[in-house]
């Protein structure tokens, strides 16, 4: 059983011209489907982490080598990281601590 199929952009990577009518079985429907899923479940997901909290435990195992907590203390008191108090427990802002990381220069190429 074939499906008609609208393709309005490229962008999708279909390799199937944009705005052109084409005809594709069940499967190639299912798989472009999933993909279109994923994708976007993948962005959702990584615009989520940027604005996720971590504790002071998380945070020190992003950093390649892992750092101690007295040295995660000691970088927010020099203003190297900010934390962030919230109900009487420490925080740090995921996008804030990568951008942190990249200026380090021991840690500048460090994979997180």
């Amino acid at each position: 059983m074939k499906f008609a199929l609208l393709i309005k952009d490229n962008a999708n990577m279909t390799g199937i011209p944009a705005n052109t009518v084409t005809f594709i079985e069940i499967e190639q429907l299912k798989t472009l489907i999933q993909l279109a899923i994923r994708q976007e479940l993948r962005s959702k997901e990584k615009d989520d982490l940027q604005d996720k909290f971590l504790s002071p435990a998380e945070t020190c195992k992003l950093f390649s080598p892992p750092i101690s907590k007295v040295t995660l203390t000691s970088w927010t008191r020099k203003g190297l990281l900010i934390n962030h108090p919230i109900s009487g427990r420490v925080y740090y802002k995921y996008s804030e601590v990568m951008a942190a990381g990249k200026q380090l220069t021991k840690y500048k190429h460090a994979v997180f």
